[in-house]
């Protein structure tokens, strides 16, 4: 299948802007920060900073989104790198589809803060919007390895008994510290961006310290017990590295009897839809989002 021009500059932009995983933290930090800077977001967009239960947060809204609904947006990055502030635009967009308030949480990065900080993070987030008479709604989501944060927090959120988010939307997320999945080998020569050595070193390194993954499913969903989750949507690319993340995952939910939505996006580069002022595809993905939002919220 030929690849798109808009496909290939979105490869181009993680190429030249994110250094390889072996690179210095900080010098990689720089790189996503300049790729995301690309994005940005209109001017009608309600864009405002905020603390929420202890933890920096921006709140962004698209005209006429419901303050009673609102979606909890963990960022990419690795669990090193990324912030809220490079997310705005697709937050912005993510409110467009859904119809919510968004909010980008900028959660502590390893390995300044390892596991379980970010973990920390959104459920001191999640307590206070669910205790917040203004707040109706919660939808966890995020990309990468916030989706990864977001299915943890999920788990720990069911385990310790707090309210449930309506739902979980994970975007290409890392489930898997261990980088098991058949597609990190099978995936390699198609995935510009995630690699199994990335994944080790990131999340399994930095983020978890060296723990072994099996023993902290919040940091490494896998591994964790998938019965009594909200409703899932997953989306990846079929031909990233992290494709089995998703599919091993969605299909572990439904085997314990839980709702799962699985989109596998032909050709799509990681994190695709925040690519979605220029690539079709990523556009689509987000209406995709906004449907699923839609139909729990009717519910």
């Amino acid at each position: 299948m030929a690849r798109s021009p808009e496909l290939e500059r979105a490869e181009r932009m993680f190429a030249d802007s994110v250094p390889p995983a072996s690179a210095d933290r900080i010098e990689r930090r720089a790189g996503y920060e300049r790729m995301m800077a690309a994005f940005v977001p209109p001017d009608d967009a309600s864009i405002e900073p905020a603390t929420i239960g202890g933890v920096p947060c921006i709140w962004v809204g698209a005209p006429g989104a419901d303050p009673e609904t609102v979606v909890v947006f963990t960022h990419g990055g690795g669990y090193m790198m990324g912030s809220a502030g490079g997310y705005r635009e697709f937050g912005y967009s993510l409110s467009m589809a859904t119809g919510a308030r968004v909010l980008l949480v900028d959660y502590r990065l390893a390995p300044e803060h390892p596991f379980p900080a970010a973990v920390e993070d959104v459920l001191a987030v999640h307590r206070a919007l669910t205790a917040s008479t203004q707040v109706r709604r919660v939808i966890l989501a995020g990309d990468s390895a916030g989706g990864g944060l977001a299915l943890g927090s999920a788990m720990a959120i069911r385990d310790d008994r707090l309210p449930q988010p309506l739902a979980v939307v994970a975007i290409s997320p890392l489930t898997d510290a261990t980088a098991s999945g058949e597609s990190m080998e099978s995936n390699r020569a198609s995935d510009p961006v995630v690699t199994r050595e990335g994944v080790l070193r990131g999340t399994g390194h930095f983020y978890l310290a060296d723990r072994p993954a099996a023993d902290h499913p919040y940091a490494s969903p896998h591994h964790g017990v998938k019965a009594g989750l909200p409703p899932l949507l997953l989306l990846v690319g079929s031909t990233e590295a992290l494709r089995d993340d998703s599919v091993r995952f969605h299909e572990a939910v439904l085997a314990a009897g839980g709702s799962s939505r699985l989109v596998v996006a032909p050709d799509m580069v990681h994190i695709w839809p925040i690519f979605s002022s220029f690539l079709p595809e990523a556009r689509d993905a987000i209406a995709t989002i906004g449907e699923f939002v839609a139909e729990q919220v009717a519910s």
